[in-house]
């Protein structure tokens, strides 16, 4: 793991955990130094920053709304954390990130779900919240309320519904963790490649890539870059709970 993100990825949950208030899932440690601030479940706009990030040329600041169209960019160092509808993302450094606009992500109109998601919290969420986005470098982790996202780089695209992933692009290969839920993979070039991923706790990661020829493959990957304590702060920006809560996080917490 780059000692770089570790760092950040500690002062993320530390810092998030501050400003939620959270006192449960294994995190208290985490808690000391807290400010007093709080923030509502399913605030909107960015939530926590740090370093240069901007949306199509403009600095962000925390609270600003983020809208689908727009273009965002981390520098060095760097990270962003934002709600858009019932969905969370966490923008590693130096990424490249556009929100795509309804037409290129789904067809279906936005309506809501009387459905609860895997470990909410029986609040109605909209299905349609977000709306895929293409990453073109670096990372981003996401979780996503019940309904379709599409999630793009050079090489990948990829169908997500109700579901966790960590997405990066880098040295022309795209990484893929399904943390929980399904992923429908395909290849940007290959039309012979397609795979489907259905997970409950980060067990199939996939490395895709294109060889000399332009074929493409989907290979076994290790999990790294993300963790279930930034999940589970994810989930909490939106009122809910990751499923492996429920299950196996008491005895295991994935930390890569």
């Amino acid at each position: 793991m780059d000692v770089t993100h570790g760092v950040q990825r500690r002062t993320l949950v530390k810092g998030i955990a501050c400003v939620l208030g959270i006192n449960g899932f294994g995190l208290t440690p985490l808690l000391s130094g807290c400010s007093s601030s709080r923030l509502s479940a399913s605030e909107q706009g960015v939530v926590d920053l740090e370093g240069d990030v901007f949306l199509d040329g403009a600095r962000l600041k925390t609270g600003m709304t983020l809208v689908p169209g727009g273009v965002i960019h981390t520098g060095k160092g760097a990270r962003l954390v934002f709600v858009m509808g019932a969905d969370a993302f966490l923008v590693r450094e130096l990424s490249e990130l556009l929100l795509l606009p309804r037409p290129l992500a789904m067809g279906e109109p936005e309506h809501v779900s009387d459905a609860e998601p895997p470990g909410g919290t029986g609040v109605k969420v909209a299905v349609h919240s977000s709306l895929g986005f293409t990453l073109k470098g670096g990372g981003v982790l996401a979780v996503f309320s019940p309904g379709l996202r599409t999630l793009k780089t050079p090489n990948a695209v990829i169908g997500i519904r109700g579901t966790a992933a960590y997405l990066s692009y880098q040295h022309e290969r795209t990484y893929l963790c399904t943390c929980y839920g399904r992923a429908d993979i395909r290849s940007v070039k290959d039309p012979t490649l397609q795979d489907t991923v259905t997970t409950k706790h980060h067990e199939s990661p996939r490395y895709i890539q294109d060889d000399a020829s332009g074929r493409a493959s989907s290979e076994k990957a290790p999990m790294i870059d993300h963790t279930d304590e930034e999940l589970i702060l994810l989930e909490s920006l939106v009122g809910r709970r990751p499923p492996f809560l429920q299950s196996s996080f008491s005895s295991s917490n994935h930390r890569y």
